[in-house]
């Protein structure tokens, strides 16, 4: 008979290994080193960690969005399509430490705060979690070393959702001190027209693109020729027939449809009212394509009064609706023609002065 020497095995030594790492090089590593060399002694172990964050936050962009306007401002700070966007290390498992002067100084402010985790034995970064200056600004944290502690649980850890933020929503919704944010706020349309499109062009082959995708866009059925002129007699329930009875109406004003018409409908995130944008976009000729929006609640009820709808095309605005008066409208809506290399721009701005930004609109 064998005896065999079976020795335990201490399973927390293992890490397991995340489907959503970014992988440090030994060259990262080592310029983090370096950099914290230059540190006073007490902190030369956070910025060690924080240039680590840094670099996996950089890769992280590049890796997920390289289509989006990237600037670094200044160590752990960041210009993203108009966003100000501060990294910080995360190598805890249970908070955050946030330094003070990046939300109490105004000039520092800014509109997200990402906590970047870091297994440096690992050689791994990740996407820890992320919070809104706002957010922050009205909550009771605790201090220490000139330091706020921010629970984990406090943070969103859906990555995907700070990209969608990142990508389609106005920095504008997430005010700042005047000190920083007049300027920068404006600016953050201008990036957003110039750099992120969807493309509806795919729509008429019954596609849609990944941007389209990401901002919870729906392709709907062809559109039939007698669905715009003929009246149903069964109350509409889904966005389809919602649309069909739309276009039904404006086909009475004049509006005219081409024939080779795609739709799609977007679900605006986090409005009061909840608010669905549908596009309808067509070729015209080989020159000009034709772009219909309109704007209702997903259950088709009325509007409330001071809803806005605007659409530029980058430079001037081309279209300004709003509700005047309460329950006096179910939809806004507007159509326009564009030659092929031109693009819209569409902003919800909801009574209480918050807007909602998306992608251009391009053939």
């Amino acid at each position: 008979m064998t005896d065999f020497f079976i020795d335990t095995i201490d399973f927390s030594d293992f890490q397991a290994e995340r489907i959503d790492a970014i992988d440090l090089s030994a060259a990262d590593i080592a310029a983090a080193q370096q950099a914290s060399q230059s540190a006073p002694l007490r902190e030369q172990w956070s910025t060690y960690l924080n240039t680590l964050a840094e670099v996996g936050f950089e890769q992280w962009l590049s890796q997920r969005a390289p289509e989006m306007s990237v600037r670094k401002l200044s160590p752990s700070t960041w210009q993203v399509n108009g966003f100000r966007v501060s990294s910080v290390a995360a190598p805890e498992e249970d908070e955050v430490l946030l330094p003070q002067a990046a939300i109490d100084q105004d000039q520092a402010a800014c509109h997200l705060y990402v906590a970047v985790g870091v297994q440096e034995e690992y050689g791994q970064a990740f996407i820890a979690g992320s919070t809104r200056y706002d957010q922050l600004k009205s909550q009771s944290l605790k201090t220490e070393d000139a330091a706020y502690r921010v629970p984990f649980n406090q943070l969103d850890s859906d990555s995907n959702q700070l990209l969608l933020t990142l990508r389609c929503a106005d920095p504008a919704s997430i005010p700042l001190p005047a000190a920083v944010s007049i300027a920068e706020q404006v600016a953050a349309v201008k990036t957003q027209v110039t750099e992120t499109k969807i493309r509806v062009g795919q729509w008429l082959n019954q596609k849609l693109d990944d941007l389209s995708e990401e901002l919870a866009g729906v392709l709907m059925p062809p559109l039939q020729p007698q669905t715009v002129g003929l009246r149903s007699t069964a109350a509409p329930t889904s966005p389809a027939d919602m649309l069909s009875e739309v276009l039904r109406t404006v086909s009475e004003q004049g509006i005219s449809i081409p024939e080779n018409a795609q739709s799609a409908h977007f679900e605006l995130p986090t409005t009061d009212p909840a608010l669905r944008l549908y596009a309808v976009v067509g070729q015209i000729n080989s020159a000009e394509w034709s772009l219909f929006i309109a704007l209702g609640q997903p259950d088709g009820e009325a509007l409330p009064a001071n809803l806005q709808l605007s659409v530029s095309d980058g430079t001037d605005i081309l279209v300004n609706q709003q509700v005047e008066v309460a329950r006096s409208q179910s939809y806004l809506y507007t159509q326009l023609i564009g030659e092929m290399h031109e693009g819209f721009q569409v902003t919800v701005t909801l009574p209480n002065g918050a807007t909602h930004t998306l992608p251009e609109f391009a053939f």
